[in-house]
């Protein structure tokens, strides 16, 4: 049925009725993905359950010589290790998480109709959540691993696995298991989307739309009816198309014979425009946060560089220069960040655009930037985990490894890189926001994402610029009468080198997918489900990414911060206080930006619940 009006026409279009007669196909596909569903969970308890063994059961005892002849039995173990031990503990809560969702899942493939939305999203957010962590530990500890591979020179602390190449060997083997469970959990998250993606799209039967339209585009609207019903459209677009404010299902029929006019004015629908609004403008609001954090946090990152004259001897002092780019943790924190930064840009400026030509987006692109939104979590939350890793070393050192502390020495640059690292973690916080952005879809989704999004790219500049800026140069003692300098740099880690491009990486996302989304929405003024879709499954991989980096930061910091005994590894903080204090900053802000990105996510998955529900 269409009725038509002049000058405001409207016309009711009623699409058929569904064939009841055809559900087990749909019955069968839902099992298919419960099936599928059920052996990513076994595979995540599998790989991390011998993960953890392997970590576990990785202590080796060797002769170390302490002087020309004599020599005592020392030991290399896990538990040596912070990094270690918050990477068994992930493991073991995935062991833990996985057979009780496995459980769920299976008793769930019993029933006829499947999983429920409802299970569906509360699977989706865990399965994040878990994600996050599981990246952030393996970072850690992959950072503390290659550090006891090849040694750095620049602090001082040697390499260990040429003495305790067995317990090597079982920690590079359970880091590269652990590869699998991440990998799982990132599958299951896409799983999830793409289910509630085709359960929102077969709610399409049954249901009628009112087309609001003006004359010029009855005699169009007319013929799309009478040709194609809408056909062409994408059958997993909820809003395939907006016609003067309002949309047209696909497969929707229109009896032609039954075109009535009326003089009758159509209803007002404008009742969710304000909603609408308020949601792009917390969007913007949170990205708005990622870029000014991030860029802080770059900034703060980048101007660390620390100079002192460290004492080499009793006569004698050198200055040595303590910086962000002498840790490849700290340059992949800076990376991240400054990529977060670009991002929140981007997609901010695509809010804003938004929010004033349209006030709407459509779900294709709502999205694709929750996929690149998770995505960049990932990236600044493995980068600050990176950056937090090398700048705990800084800090208190390692007396296993010998590794000194050099915040004692080099103070400002351990203020600068704590100062990025809290910045970064106010931009991963709202990376998490905008992943979650748990808010209706059409009131306040768009004003949520776009906040989130510039909190991601802020947060992310903010660190990067404080992770680069970290450099400090101390003299340091060699002999009781000669001193060197020696400097403190973010670049000298390849933790921190990881951590930098992560959140440079989370900068440019944050940019891209804000003008991306601006940009559809100008087009179109919508977001299909597809791009919906896509850009959750990117935010997923970018927290991932950013979660590891945050991790292997963290794990070197920690390292700085306190040394290791075990490996004769000595902290540097006590030296390096202003390198330190570079790091620690930037690592907080990275962490922000990691919680945004998680956020994100979880919000993508959420509005797409609330489409199911509405339907």
């Amino acid at each position: 049925m269409a009725t038509v009006t002049s000058p405001h026409s409207s016309i009711s279009v009623k699409s058929p009725e569904p064939d009841y007669n055809d559900s087990k196909a749909g019955t069968g596909d839902v099992k298919n993905h419960v099936a599928v569903d059920v052996v990513l969970r076994v595979l995540l308890f599998a790989t991390s359950l011998v993960g953890v063994i392997l970590m576990v059961t990785s202590k080796q005892t060797k002769l170390i010589p302490v002087a020309p002849g004599m020599a005592i039995p020392m030991a290399a173990e896990y538990s040596q290790s912070p990094a270690f031990i918050y990477y068994v503990a992930a493991l073991s809560v995935a062991c833990l998480y996985s057979i009780i969702t496995g459980v769920l899942s299976a008793i769930k493939m019993l029933k006829p109709k499947g999983s429920s939305t409802g299970l569906l999203f509360h699977f989706l957010m865990l399965d994040a959540l878990l994600l996050g962590i599981m990246a952030s530990a393996m970072g850690a500890a992959g950072s503390v691993a290659y550090i006891g591979y090849k040694g750095n020179s620049h602090t001082r602390w040697n390499e260990v696995c040429n003495m305790y190449n067995s317990f090597c060997g079982r920690v590079a083997g359970s880091l590269t298991l652990s590869l699998l469970p991440s990998v799982a959990l990132l599958l299951l998250i896409w799983l999830s989307g793409f289910v509630l993606s085709k359960k929102i799209g077969a709610q399409f039967e049954g249901l009628t739309f009112v087309i609001k339209t003006t004359p010029r585009r009855d005699k169009k609207i007319l013929t799309l009816c009478e040709r194609t019903p809408f056909s062409l459209l994408d059958p997993l677009t909820i809003m395939a198309r907006v016609i003067n404010g309002t949309t047209t299902p696909p497969q929707a029929a229109v009896d032609m014979e039954r075109v009535k006019w009326s003089a009758q004015e159509p209803e007002q629908v404008s009742k969710g425009a304000d909603g609408v609004k308020n949601y792009l403008a917390v969007d913007a609001a949170l990205r708005a946060v990622v870029f000014a954090a991030g860029a802080a946090a770059v900034a703060v990152m980048l101007t660390s560089k620390q100079s002192k004259m460290i004492h080499i001897s009793p006569t004698m002092a050198i200055p040595l220069d303590a910086n962000w780019n002498q840790s490849p943790a700290y340059i992949y924190y800076v990376a991240a960040y400054s990529t977060a930064c670009l991002y929140s840009i981007i997609t901010g400026v695509s809010s804003v655009l938004t929010l004033k030509k349209r006030g709407d987006i459509s779900t294709k692109m709502q999205f694709h930037l929750a996929i690149l939104d998770s995505m960049l979590l990932s990236i600044v939350s493995t980068a600050v985990g990176a950056a937090l890793a090398v700048a705990y070393i800084g800090l208190r050192g390692n007396p296993h490894s010998f590794w000194k502390e050099i915040c004692n020495a080099y103070g400002s640059f351990c203020h600068h890189l704590s100062a990025s690292i809290t910045m970064a973690i106010i931009a991963t916080s709202a990376l998490l926001l905008l992943a979650s952005k748990g808010a209706d879809v059409v009131k306040n989704h768009f004003v949520v994402d776009a906040a989130l999004r510039a909190v991601v790219f802020a947060a992310g500049v903010a660190t990067v610029i404080v992770m680069v800026t970290s450099k400090q140069s101390k003299m340091i003692p060699i002999s009781p009468t000669m001193s060197i300098p020696w400097d403190a740099n973010w670049n000298q880690s390849p933790a921190f080198i990881y951590f930098v491009a992560a959140c440079s990486v989370a900068c440019l996302y944050s940019i891209i997918t804000g003008f991306f989304l601006a940009f559809t929405l100008k087009k179109t003024g919508e977001i299909s489900m597809k791009l919906q879709f896509c850009l959750a499954m990117l935010d997923s991989l970018l927290l991932s990414i950013v979660s590891s980096a945050v991790g292997a930061e963290l794990g070197v910091a920690y390292i700085g911060l306190k040394g290791n005994s075990h490996s004769f590894w000595k902290e540097i903080c006590n030296a390096y206080g202003s390198f330190c204090h570079h790091l620690s900053a930037a690592t907080t802000m990275a962490i922000i930006s990691t919680i945004a990105l998680l956020l994100l996510v979880w919000l993508s998955y959420y509005t797409l619940l609330k489409k199911i529900a509405r339907r």
